[in-house]
């Protein structure tokens, strides 16, 4: 192979690597940054505990409801006592949380538990893994990820008056 084929190959294959990293880059919402940043400053300034609450709440409605087991959920099994169990430590975390927003959420997180499990209802159980799981992105520090759901308060998501609706729906 001459020189010339190689080095332009080489050349070609920097130049490629510069346009899919500067699309990507450009392609980062700088105002979801700084909402991130500003959340994750926030709820670093709670109690430790608020992290833990929020991250293994995040991780119990993974394992019941995520990647297509939220069909098959069982409002009477051992993921519906996690669920229970968890809404408890929320409950007592509450008084410690400064944020009326992150508390707002959690609240939010407990009546949707409530209704999913008494009402069987899976949108509801859907919806506290939604807040949960944007919390928990804010929490590991996933400032530039473009999975969130925006059904947080506390980050301002663009979905968080679903949440609202499904709770007045469900008190009438």
């Amino acid at each position: 192979m001459h020189k010339w084929i190689k080095y332009s190959m080489i050349g070609t294959a920097i130049i490629m690597a510069l346009l899919v990293g500067g699309a990507w880059y450009m392609d980062k919402s700088p105002t979801n940054n700084i909402i991130q940043a500003k959340a994750k400053s926030a709820i670093a300034s709670e109690e430790p505990q608020t992290e833990d609450v929020i991250h293994s709440g995040h991780t119990i409605f993974n394992g019941a409801i995520c990647y297509g087991k939220d069909a098959g959920f069982d409002f009477e099994g051992e993921w519906a006592e996690e669920m229970q169990t968890y809404k408890s430590k929320v409950e007592e975390q509450l008084p410690d949380i400064k944020d009326e927003k992150l508390q707002d959420d959690l609240k939010n997180v407990i009546l949707l538990i409530d209704i999913g499990l008494n009402e069987k209802d899976i949108t509801a159980l859907i919806y506290a893994h939604r807040v949960l799981h944007d919390l928990d992105i804010v929490v590991d520090g996933y400032s530039d990820s473009k999975e969130i759901f925006a059904y947080s308060t506390f980050l301002n998501g663009e979905h968080k008056d679903s949440v609202t609706s499904l709770l007045k729906e469900s008190h009438k």
